[in-house]
């Protein structure tokens, strides 16, 4: 009897630690004239320290091989933007640039200073049109080997070593000359050039211009689909050879213009996503034979020249974007670009400025690092979470797509729960980050310039507000 007891009393203390732990962890999300949410601490996965990037062109003043010269300053205000905005990955040269011109070591130098003053992680885009495997491999050379006879002229030229590359830009939009099989062909001769040279080094391909999953890829002009094409090339050649040359799968996304230029359609295009990444995946590991991440080399409402979105709604587009690639474990995001550019619109202003974007990357600094899946939420009010690796703070991404204020309500689930109540209201077109702490009220940050603000080329500011 004795024993019964005590064995008794063991089974209800794991089950009553068992609630409280529970109780301890989840919380009901109230959005107003939406469906309620729960929130588990527990449920969460480590957040890509490489989602926040930004793709860079080369510095104003500097000359590339062939002369062009670079357009992008590089001075205070961008590394001090970049910093600010939580910047983490520069990919440079950046998009069609790269695939004209050859960099100089000048401007190779001047990115990777760039890269060490804002702590950014370094992505290098190869050149493959008028380039060789040679030249690709020497350029890995001399980022990567310190002792490369090739930066003796350059004493003063920091050493970042470039872990990540990708291979080209955008093979698809290089004419009906230039089909898969032939990005195929020059991907694993550049590749392999460049892997014996630092087996270390991350490739990702194949840089298509536009993503809108797997049945809707581009296709050559032999109606070969590029992606599909793409992986099947690269896995025939690395099952014979017993070498991995792809490391990662690279798409680039525009979803305005092109016919397109609805704000609402815009807004919609966030949630693509959580079909399109998960089918992706499929695809990546039937082709393959395993999964590869996702980079996002590049991402913008709209391609150079097309039509464009308001900066308010790009921002908000921006904010709903970026917390579902984050949701959906997206591994490199690089959005494109910091800067120079006149359309669509950038990080920072031509004058170095702070932009609506720059304000949802500042926003996205607070939110913490094991992100939290919610799946989606129908209604106007969008809801990213994400708390930190002892789950004591919890902090929510909201945004608000409407012109009606959003009344939010957040609630512990147990009555031992050492989680307080929380209120706050989404004030319309506007974008709000909660930060929640464990015994503990909290603060909000919140971003709502009015559209006259926008319009008169203000980014607006942040306002700090004690959760009530």
């Amino acid at each position: 009897m004795a024993v019964a007891a005590v064995v008794a009393c063991v089974i209800l203390g794991v089950q009553v630690g068992a609630a409280y732990s529970g109780a301890g962890n989840t919380l009901a999300v109230r959005i107003e004239r939406q469906q309620p949410l729960t929130l588990d601490l527990r449920s969460g996965s480590a957040r890509s320290p490489y989602v926040f990037g930004m793709n860079v062109f080369p510095a104003d003043g500097t000359r590339a091989l062939d002369g062009a010269y670079g357009f992008m300053p590089y001075d205070a205000q961008t590394v001090a933007g970049l910093r600010d905005a939580g910047v983490t990955m520069l990919r440079f040269p950046g998009g069609t640039w790269g695939e004209q011109h050859t960099p100089s070591y000048e401007q190779i130098n001047a990115f990777l200073k760039l890269a060490q003053q804002t702590h950014a992680t370094p992505l290098m885009q190869v050149r493959l049109a008028g380039s060789t495997p040679a030249q690709a491999a020497a350029l890995v050379r001399y980022c990567n080997n310190r002792q490369n006879p090739l930066r003796r002229p350059y004493p003063q030229a920091p050493f970042v070593p470039v872990h990540y590359w990708v291979l080209g830009n955008e093979p698809d939009l290089r004419g009906p000359g230039y089909p898969v099989a032939d990005y195929v062909r020059d991907f694993i001769a550049f590749a392999v050039a460049m892997k014996v040279v630092d087996p270390s080094i991350q490739i990702f391909g194949p840089e298509i211009s536009q993503y809108n999953g797997p049945g809707a890829s581009p296709r050559d002009a032999h109606g070969v689909p590029w992606l599909a094409g793409f992986l099947r090339g690269i896995a025939a050649y690395q099952r014979a050879h017993r070498w991995q040359l792809l490391d990662g799968v690279s798409i680039h996304r525009y979803p305005f213009g092109m016919g397109m230029d609805s704000t609402n359609l815009l807004f919609a295009s966030a949630d693509e996503w959580r079909y399109a990444l998960p089918l992706l995946h499929d695809d990546v590991r039937q082709i393959m034979g395993t999964d590869l991440p996702i980079a996002i080399t590049e991402i913008n409402t709209s391609p150079l020249g097309d039509a464009i979105a308001s900066p308010l709604a790009t921002a908000l587009w921006w904010a709903d974007t970026l917390g579902t690639l984050l949701e959906q474990q997206v591994g490199y995001v690089d959005f494109f670009a910091a800067r120079s550019l006149e359309q669509p619109d950038m990080l920072l202003s031509g004058s170095g400025s702070a932009t609506p974007l720059y304000r949802v990357m500042q926003l996205y600094t607070h939110m913490a690092p094991i992100v939290l899946p919610l799946g989606g939420t129908p209604g106007p009010v969008s809801i990213y979470a994400a708390t930190s690796t002892a789950r004591d703070t919890l902090t929510l991404m909201l945004v608000n797509k409407s012109s009606t204020t959003a009344a939010i309500a957040i609630d512990p689930l147990h009555a031992f729960s050492t989680w307080h109540s929380a209120r706050l209201t989404v004030p319309p077109y506007a974008i709000v980050c909660a930060v929640l702490y464990r015994n503990g009220r909290g603060r909000t940050f919140l971003y709502g310039p009015t559209p006259q603000i926008v319009a008169a080329g203000q980014p607006g500011i942040i306002r700090i507000e004690a959760l009530r």
